[in-house]
């Protein structure tokens, strides 16, 4: 197997590999968000059940956030199939242990097993991109992964949906779809010891951590800002007196369907404007999203900044990964990218704990309009590093 021979497409079959692995990303979290109302009923009895609920959804990700980077390691070490596999394994097993275990506390338990679980996807299958695909190759298959997240996110959000509406724990059972891939994975996965030679070739010699660190901190601001949307939204739009569990699934789906084609436009745009040219398109895209919730008073205007605001975070989120790997050696890989990983998640987990003072203090208009100065602001920064290449 060599890199030559991986197409960044549907049609290949390791593509679709790890195509599928970077949905198992998106399912960790918002697989099973339809359920928490059901699942607080299930266990009233229990007086911590309100909080523990909703503990379920970000617990995946502060275990990413803490283990990424020792993952990446392990990745490094001991090779990307392995890690890769054994974490799929773990992540179907622990996301559906919560359909049968008979307490909250230990469902909880096994959310936080599970973000082990996704520490090892993340990096091994981030650091197969690295092995597999350079240049061009990695700038389609990087907005391609995004658009697959993102279209895999809303048909599963909708089927969580509907399971949930037999059961609470039914919605558990996506994860199971995890391990039914393994054979797919087992064939076409590609020997570690087949991608020696392929590493090194158009890598850096050496790492370069300042621009890890930097892209792993712009990325934590970027998922902090951009998870207003998912955590927020539900309140905002009943301050406005829409019904949330009706109109929140509306909103949140036009991100990802806006999302979806501008990261399918990301390595076209690149290819024209450079790198810092789509973080500046992305961050205003953003921006102009924010500011149209910071004067939304109707469902179509939050439904306007809601599509601008998945089309610009479509635009942004692409480019991560190949920056990251264009300063990376082919040793350091899987380091890196849990690096990565870390400023990803903990950007997921920080976000309504800053959110929700500034709206409970300043009110909403405030809240979006700053989160909009402050995207324009890294737009502006996008724009400097352009004059300065």
């Amino acid at each position: 197997m060599t890199s030559a021979s991986v197409s960044p497409s549907l049609r290949d079959p390791v593509a679709l590999c790890l195509l599928l692995s970077a949905v198992m990303m998106i399912t960790a979290n918002n697989a099973i968000s339809p359920a928490l109302p059901g699942l607080e009923a299930q266990f009233a009895d229990n007086p911590n059940a309100p909080a523990l609920t909703r503990l379920l959804v970000s617990a995946p990700s502060l275990s990413v956030a803490i283990l990424a980077p020792f993952a990446g390691k392990l990745v490094d070490r001991f090779g990307r199939r392995h890690l890769l596999l054994a974490g799929i394994c773990l992540f179907g097993a622990t996301g559906a242990a919560g359909g049968v275990l008979p307490s909250l506390e230990l469902i909880l338990t096994a959310r936080l097993a599970q973000g082990v679980a996704l520490a090892m996807i993340i990096t091994a299958q981030s650091a197969l991109v690295g092995d597999l695909f350079q240049g061009d190759d990695r700038n389609r298959f990087s907005g391609l992964q995004i658009a697959v997240r993102n279209y895999g996110g809303l048909l599963f959000i909708f089927a969580a949906g509907g399971l949930a509406t037999v059961s609470p724990r039914l919605p558990f059972m996506i994860y199971v779809g995890a391990v039914l891939c393994l054979p797919l994975f087992l064939r076409h996965l590609p020997l570690t010891t087949t991608l020696q030679a392929k590493r090194l070739e158009g890598a850096p010699s050496d790492t370069s951590w300042p621009v890890i660190i930097g892209l792993s901190a712009l990325q934590s601001v970027a998922t902090a800002l951009f998870f207003l949307m998912p955590t927020q939204i539900p309140f905002f739009l009943g301050e406005l007196s829409y019904a949330p569990e009706l109109t929140t699934p509306w909103v949140l789906g036009i991100l990802m369907l806006t999302g979806g084609p501008a990261a399918l436009s990301y390595a076209r745009l690149v290819n024209r404007i450079g790198q810092g040219g789509g973080l500046a398109i992305g961050f205003t895209l953003l921006a102009a999203g924010f500011a149209a919730l910071s004067i939304a008073n109707t469902l179509p205007l939050v439904m306007a900044g809601a599509s601008l605001i998945g089309a610009g975070y479509g635009v942004v989120t692409p480019g991560f990964v190949p920056m990251l790997l264009a300063a990376t050696s082919a040793e350091q890989r899987g380091l890196a990218t849990g690096i990565l990983g870390t400023g990803l998640y903990l950007g997921q987990v920080v976000s309504p704990l800053i959110s929700q003072p500034v709206i409970a203090e300043f009110g909403w208009a405030i809240a979006f309009g700053g989160t909009s100065i402050l995207l324009m602001i890294l737009a502006a920064m996008a724009l400097f590093l352009i004059r300065q290449t």
